[in-house]
């Protein structure tokens, strides 16, 4: 995305936070405030700063950091519904930058340190469900050697982002496919966490 094209893109300001929103955001991507649909025709704007909207998180102001990517996602709200308002500032901000740097590979603490506990919270039950298996069938691989403990605290902590990013995006074409009200109760079960 360019920066002349920044200066065209329409967007909701939040009432809760100030932050630009795209129009077809039902939740806001900085503080998870529901945006109502007369907040979206009374504040949208398209005159823009020369540095654009700002991303969730990103106090500078700056967009420009993150060109080059698609921000596919964010123009859809059912990946946005299913990611929940739980920490989705972080996610977003790490989804960015895995699209703009095309990397995939990305840090998560809380995915390393719980693992697979992290995965289970964040429903990504088969890869969790495999890691829960490693440790059951294989026990004295898992339970005698530190390496595979770490092996597989690592590969949670670099893949977990990225592991979630893919199941929602896999989640959010399922929703697509779907008519109400089966739609709505398919987002209300797997959107967030699971507490």
């Amino acid at each position: 995305m360019s920066q002349d094209n920044l200066e065209n893109v329409q967007a909701v300001v939040c009432p809760n936070c100030a932050s630009l929103n795209y129009t077809t955001a039902s939740y806001c991507t900085n503080c998870g405030h529901k945006l109502s649909s007369e907040e979206t025709s009374e504040n949208t704007s398209s005159n823009r700063t020369s540095q654009g909207p700002r991303l969730p998180g990103d106090n500078t102001g700056s967009y420009t950091q993150y060109t080059g990517c698609g921000y596919s996602y964010r123009d859809d709200p059912d990946f946005l519904s299913l990611l929940g308002t739980e920490n989705s500032n972080y996610y977003l901000q790490k989804f960015s930058m895995m699209e703009a740097t095309g990397i995939e590979i990305s840090w998560n603490w809380a995915a390393f340190i719980f693992a697979p506990l992290w995965g289970i919270y964040r429903r990504l039950y088969v890869y969790a469900g495999i890691s829960i298996a490693i440790m059951i069938f294989f026990p004295e691989l898992y339970n005698n050697s530190g390496v595979m403990k770490i092996t597989m605290a690592l590969a949670w902590g670099l893949l977990g982002n990225y592991c979630y990013k893919k199941e929602l995006e896999k989640k959010a074409q399922t929703v697509k496919t779907m008519s109400e009200p089966l739609r709505s109760q398919y987002i209300r079960s797997n959107s967030g966490t699971i507490f």
